[in-house]
């Protein structure tokens, strides 16, 4: 919200616009301020810095007044995933929980943290993501409330879906490059892929080795593979000039 001063100048009035927010503590996305009850959903994966692949929420919180205010985070899973995946949550507000879904708010009360006046706090003193097993597709929706701990009703809401899906990686091929995806869309193998090379081949073998198909690609794009595959395991392999970029196995279901 939007509020405007007006200071006497001599005659006349100098007009100045101040930004002003209804709640203490406000999330921020990017450079961004987030809307109190936004809702986000985030599919794109990364690697923290233990190496494990992870979502991030990206959000920050800023302290929008002029004084320091004890601030509390509060947490609630709205949606969890099968124990099967391995998936779980990491959530630091000063110091770090790292938890499964068995419960749905903090135990046994919201972390909480000073936030300096007129200060963005951000990772890793902020930061909130789902730590992922890598081919365990998974969907999490998590609803983050962050409000002064003296002043409950003061709350700033977002709700965060960390969709982890056969898609999550394809943001970061052309970001890296020299990398290689497949995933399915019903019956149909699909290839995402950017490379600095040229002259670029993919090749598709069995489980016993025999050669499936070869096929010339583009230096970057997607690609459909003609034909279907039955269901098995595969290799896929790309070259260029004999000098092998990439393999990886291919389970089709």
């Amino acid at each position: 919200m939007c509020m405007k001063k007006f200071i006497p100048l001599g005659c006349g009035l100098l007009v100045l616009s101040v930004t002003t927010f209804a709640q203490s503590v406000v999330f921020y996305r990017g450079n961004a301020p987030l809307a109190n009850n936004a809702e986000v959903t985030i599919s794109k994966t990364t690697h923290d810095e233990f190496g494990a692949l992870t979502i991030e929420s990206g959000l920050s919180a800023k302290n929008t007044t002029d004084y320091t205010v004890p601030a509390s985070l509060r947490r609630t899973i709205l949606t969890s995933p099968s124990e099967e995946t391995g998936a779980f949550l990491s959530t630091c507000f000063g110091n770090c929980v790292y938890d499964d879904f068995k419960n749905s708010t903090f135990p046994p009360r919201p972390q909480d943290e000073m936030m300096e006046a007129n200060a963005l706090v951000e990772s890793p003193q902020f930061h909130l993501s789902l730590i992922l097993v890598e081919g365990n597709y998974t969907v999490a929706k998590v609803k983050y409330e962050i409000y002064p701990t003296e002043n409950p009703e003061d709350v700033s809401t977002v709700t965060i879906t960390y969709d982890y899906n056969e898609r999550s990686g394809l943001d970061n091929i052309k970001e890296n490059r020299n990398d290689l995806i497949a995933f399915q869309e019903g019956n149909r193998l699909i290839f995402k892929y950017a490379f600095d090379e040229k002259n670029i081949r993919l090749e598709i073998f069995d489980i016993v080795g025999n050669t499936v198909g070869e096929y010339p690609l583009a230096s970057d794009g997607l690609f459909t593979l003609p034909e279907a595959l039955k269901p098995g395991i595969y290799i896929y392999t790309v070259k260029t000039n004999g000098k092998q970029l990439v393999t990886n196995k291919l389970i089709i279901k």
